[in-house]
């Protein structure tokens, strides 16, 4: 006669995953509210790039602009002065870049450094 054993997970096993689940869920949470920011950023971005009298504007105009942008959608983890360049482009017309970094605390003294570069090109059409 053989001895039947049941088999299947025991309680530490069951304990270590939903630990590691539970972990990875707090680290979503704390690492996607600045890419949500990141996409209203790059939302604002392509929105005033399209603006038809974006061509004949200066870089402060085109600063105040993008400000005004963040104003309406609540932006605020960045810096338009300091985040954002205006650089031309050799065949004529300019390219928006903006780049910044997000540090999320995690744990203590762990930090999680989150590195974004968002470029659009001004058409204004």
């Amino acid at each position: 006669m053989s001895g039947n054993r049941e088999r299947g997970a025991s309680f530490w096993s069951v304990l270590f995953v939903v630990i590691l689940v539970g972990f990875f869920v707090f680290l979503a949470f704390e690492i996607f509210p600045p890419y949500l920011d990141n996409w209203q950023i790059a939302h604002v971005l392509g929105s005033v790039a399209k603006q038809p009298e974006i061509n004949k504007a200066s870089n402060s105009e085109i600063r105040s602009m993008v400000r005004q942008e963040f104003n309406v959608g609540y932006v605020s983890r960045v810096s338009v002065a300091n985040d954002l360049q205006i650089l031309p482009i050799r065949t004529g017309g300019r390219i928006l870049v903006f780049t910044y970094n997000v540090r999320v605390p995690i744990i203590y003294n762990i930090t999680a450094v989150i590195h974004f570069v968002d470029r659009r090109k001004v058409t204004g059409s």
